[in-house]
């Protein structure tokens, strides 16, 4: 069964709310919500929510995605404790579970992807319209975007730890830092790896973006490569080949600090 997901913000001068339908309340349908609000109204000041682990984490000293996208926005989060708490909430999701259904039978729509059409077009509007009350301060409350990057901020963001050949694992696949951002950061450093909204990974060191590309494999670690060298002759072929190393490749003054 289709059910619509909402974002009930308080401490906000505007009546209409933003909604949208999905086969589950996820991360990704509420970063969606949230970019629809703020490119529709700008920032709000509060969101108000319930317990579930998609908007606060179950653990006291972390933080659900959502939360880490709302503090850089300056979103307060509103913890409701009880399902009363949200009453108001839940007897207008109760209109729209009455009034949405008899809309999509009467338009004939079957799938989620036209009946997110409808909410977007005129039903929450039209709804709007007709049982809306005018608010006592008719100021809006929400902040301009300004400069700030949706794309950079309504995404999942991760820790990981760059090896010795530059490359890092993320959702079972392996990148290579490119060598235009060797320089930028160093192996066994921690970088930052946001996936995005479309899909798409970029990853970070502090504020500048590394150029990555996703490897087909894993490369072999030097114990793991099978060397045909013979031990006598190892220390001259060593010689002839350090500088292939990948220190080499991204730093290639690395021989004259140690004097060789």
């Amino acid at each position: 069964m289709m059910k619509i997901h909402e974002l009930s913000v308080r401490l906000c001068s505007l009546a209409e709310n933003t909604t949208y339908m999905a086969s589950g309340e996820t991360t990704h349908c509420v970063f969606k919500v949230i970019w629809e609000w703020i490119e529709r109204y700008g920032i709000p000041l509060a969101f108000y929510v319930d317990l579930k682990n998609v908007y606060v984490s179950p653990k006291d000293k972390t933080f659900s995605h959502v939360e880490k996208a709302c503090k850089k926005l300056g979103i307060c989060i509103i913890k409701a404790y009880s399902p009363q708490a949200k009453g108001r909430v839940e007897r207008k999701h109760g209109v729209y579970q009455d009034r949405f259904v008899k809309e999509l039978r009467l338009k004939k729509i079957k799938n989620v992807s036209d009946a997110n059409v409808i909410l977007k077009e005129y039903f929450t509007d039209k709804l709007n319209q007709k049982f809306a009350k005018p608010a006592r301060n008719l100021e809006s409350a929400h902040l301009p975007l300004n400069d700030l990057d949706l794309n950079q901020i309504l995404c999942w963001e991760y820790e990981r730890v760059v090896r010795n050949d530059w490359t890092f694992s993320f959702m079972s696949d392996c990148y290579q830092i490119e060598k235009v951002s060797g320089h930028i950061v160093k192996p066994t450093r921690k970088i930052l790896i946001r996936r995005h909204l479309d899909g798409s990974t970029s990853a970070w060191y502090g504020d500048q973006q590394l150029v990555i590309k996703k490897l087909s494999k894993r490369p072999e670690s030097l114990s793991e490569q099978k060397s045909s060298v013979i031990p006598l002759s190892a220390s001259a072929v060593g010689k002839r080949n350090k500088r292939k190393s990948p220190w080499n490749r991204f730093n290639p003054n690395w021989f004259k600090k140690t004097g060789t």
